[in-house]
């Protein structure tokens, strides 16, 4: 009887929470590489190094055959087309990264490096 009365307490408890009339809305969090989304020059070491830092490093670090860590080894894939073909779907390259395709906000950010001409900015 008395696990009935707490099921039912706990059911009201979180009726009435739900309920509240001065509901606050829950703030977004919004990573900065997300909110800017590469309007603008889009800076090499201050948007693209972080995306691919976060999202490549662990499989393409210098010990990798298929390195891609600084400027220099981006710049190479960039320009071969491989690093925003593997990124962006393209089905004439391998999607990447492995474990899911990036936010379209890091897709762009990339894009918008390589058609400025993959500065070292």
């Amino acid at each position: 009887m008395a696990s009935k009365l707490f099921v039912t307490l706990i059911i009201t408890v979180l009726f009435v929470i739900g309920c509240r009339r001065d509901k606050t809305p829950v703030p977004t969090i919004v990573s900065p590489v997300a909110a800017y989304c590469g309007e603008g020059t889009v800076s090499f070491s201050g948007k693209v190094l972080p995306i691919i830092t976060a999202q490549c490093g662990a499989c393409h670090d210098q010990t990798s055959s298929f390195k891609i860590y600084d400027y220099t080894t981006t710049k190479n894939y960039a320009q071969s087309g491989q690093l925003v073909g593997c990124i962006s779907g393209n089905p004439n390259y391998q999607a990447m990264p492995i474990s899911g395709p990036l936010d379209s906000c890091s897709i762009k950010i990339i894009q918008n490096w390589v058609n400025q001409g993959m500065l070292d900015n």
